[in-house]
């Protein structure tokens, strides 16, 4: 599915629509590209009961890692026709509802992996991360699949006033994001 079979250390991205402030969906790197597809067959391959729709957006914030200034990324949201913003550095409270949802997948869905990272080096202790790495980058696509897609999304949400992520999705799809222009004009001579 993504990689070549051998165990890993792993990052993820995320993209997380928000519309009316309501966390709409959530999809997983490579991010821009893959969040505006219709993903149900990387959600049937992980063994996800759901479906994965893409989604389209208006705006991308991100932090200022190197990925996130390449040409490639600048490309993909341009592509999309939306604007692409930076959060001051060193300000966490400006990134809040992505900040969230990686404390959601820490506290619910790491648990459960192994060779996981903590938030801090205080929180991890001795627990040797390295020495327990096993997954591979397929296993560990499959396991946030099958959370985002049958868990995270399904589950009721308090910042969605008791909606789940789909349900908002289904309400809002078609309301989310600028018009795509799908034949380029023509040059009239």
């Amino acid at each position: 599915m993504f990689g070549d079979g051998k165990p890993a250390k792993h990052f993820i991205d995320l993209l997380i629509q928000y519309r009316d402030g309501r966390r709409v969906a959530v999809a997983a790197k490579p991010t821009e590209r893959l969040a505006t597809k219709n993903k149900d067959h990387l959600a049937k391959a992980a063994g996800a009961r759901n479906g994965w729709d893409g989604m389209q957006f208006e705006s991308l914030q991100s932090d200022t890692g190197s990925a996130f200034f390449s040409e490639y990324t600048h490309r993909a949201v341009s592509t999309a026709y939306a604007t692409y913003f930076f959060p001051q550095v060193g300000e966490p409270h400006l990134r809040g509802i992505i900040e969230r949802i990686f404390s959601t997948f820490t506290d619910r869905a790491m648990p459960y992996i192994p060779a996981r990272t903590y938030r801090n080096p205080q929180e991890r202790g001795d627990y040797d991360t390295e020495a327990r790495v096993t997954l591979t980058d397929d296993q560990l696509a499959s396991i946030f699949i099958r959370y985002i897609v049958d868990v995270y999304h399904q589950s009721l949400h308090f910042g969605l006033y008791e909606e789940t992520p789909q349900n908002a999705y289904n309400r809002l799809v078609g309301t989310i994001g600028k018009q795509q222009h799908r034949n380029p004009p023509t040059q009239v001579r």
